[in-house]
């Protein structure tokens, strides 16, 4: 279901790993979720989405269309043995609006503007087995001093405005 093809194929490398698919997800309304410490490896997370696709979509399994403040992002990975030795570069193609990202608990950079792609270098955050990548993603599309091209800031569609894109 998740789209495996690489996503920039003018910058295509041998050695890549396509992070699109299901992932743990959490709605943060309160925006509150780094206060009760969900940015943790072992934080609880209640729901699952499918990756590239926005909470908004139904291909992302949740479909929720209403406003969305904030949400979490957690997935598993385990670096292949061949990628030793090498810079591990993560890349996102967009996280709308604001974002911050950690890599086993520690936070290793933040992003702001929501059409734009952006990476961090995670080497070091990185260990031998597993990895947990963990997403926060905030995005107010009432907010006046966000840009918010056509997306919605009415509950419905309208015109030429659509359901809003929240995150990754």
């Amino acid at each position: 279901m998740y789209r495996a093809e690489h996503p920039r194929p003018q910058l295509r490398r041998e050695e890549w790993l396509n992070l699109n698919g299901e992932w743990d997800f959490e709605f943060d309304f309160s925006k509150s979720g780094l206060a009760r410490g969900m940015s943790a490896p072992d934080a609880a997370f209640s729901q699952k989405i499918n990756l590239p696709f926005c909470p908004e979509s139904s291909l992302s399994g949740i479909g929720y269309t209403d406003f969305i403040n904030a949400v979490w992002y957690r997935r598993s990975v385990v670096i292949p043995d061949e990628f030793k030795g090498r810079r591990a570069i993560l890349h996102f193609g967009a996280v709308d609006y604001y974002c911050t990202v950690f890599v086993n608990g520690a936070r290793v950079g933040d992003h702001m503007g929501g059409y734009s792609p952006f990476s961090f270098d995670i080497t070091d955050f990185l260990k031998d087995g597993e990895n947990i990548i963990t997403v926060y993603a905030e995005d107010d599309t009432r907010a006046t001093d966000i840009p918010s091209g056509k997306q919605s800031h009415e509950h419905f569609s309208f015109g030429c405005y659509y359901t809003r894109t929240t995150g990754i």
